[in-house]
């Protein structure tokens, strides 16, 4: 399982986490920018958690705190009791401290990611239904919904194509890149996540329904069941 972790540029700069324990547990790392899509291009982020980074640092957790796609760790230079609580009763799935070695903290976020994608797998076993409440329409690479067109580009047709035909289930990042660019590259997490990302941007704005297309942690899309159906 390949893991997609976002690292805020201090953390790396102070070498609290090292590339090569990650490398060694799955993860790909990547620097944290002020444009990132937290919530769909990583599986987790690693935060600063000193001063004067605190401020920033609550409030991206706060905003990530309904998001059931991320979970978001802190790091701390201290073991400030008052400054760990704010951040985990803000919602953060846990707190580093000084004397946590970069191969602890690499294992640690595995095995919790690895545990939440066998729970997500195992909720995920039900009979297959017809997603009836979408119906593509190939002519003019399209779909309709609840009575409304929505014309979509030749890859967003094909993702919403994809996910229709194996509905329930989830389809992985990889699968996805292969059927729609033929490629199956390092970037493909990204390429994906963009391409869903302005799917759903279009979906909500023709439709006005945000959450048809769910995130399964670590492993790609699924259509959402309360939703299409």
């Amino acid at each position: 399982m390949n893991y997609y972790l976002g690292v805020a540029k201090e953390v790396l700069e102070e070498n609290i986490v090292d590339v090569n324990d990650f490398s060694r547990q799955g993860f790909s790392l990547h620097v944290l920018d002020e444009n990132a899509r937290i919530d769909e291009e990583f599986d987790a982020v690693i935060l600063n958690g000193n001063d004067p980074a605190v401020a920033m640092t609550s409030n991206i957790i706060l905003r990530l705190s309904n998001t059931p796609n991320v979970y978001v760790w802190t790091v701390m230079n201290s073991s400030d009791h008052s400054q760990k609580n704010l951040y985990l009763n803000l919602g953060a799935a846990g707190v580093f401290c000084q004397g946590d070695t970069s191969e602890q903290i690499a294992l640690t976020i595995k095995n919790i990611l690895a545990h939440s994608v066998t729970a997500d797998s195992g909720s995920s076993e039900e009979r297959p239904t017809d997603p009836i409440g979408i119906k593509l329409i190939p002519n003019s690479i399209g779909l309709k919904y609840k009575g409304k067109d929505v014309y979509l580009t030749k890859n967003e047709y094909q993702i919403m194509e994809i996910l229709i035909n194996r509905y329930p289930h989830t389809v992985s990042y990889s699968e996805l890149a292969q059927k729609i660019w033929r490629t199956d590259g390092e970037d493909r997490k990204f390429r994906v996540a963009n391409l869903v990302h302005l799917l759903r941007n279009k979906l909500k704005q023709e439709t006005g329904e945000a959450d048809i297309l769910l995130t399964v942690r670590s492993k790609g899309y699924r259509l959402n069941k309360n939703i299409v159906v």
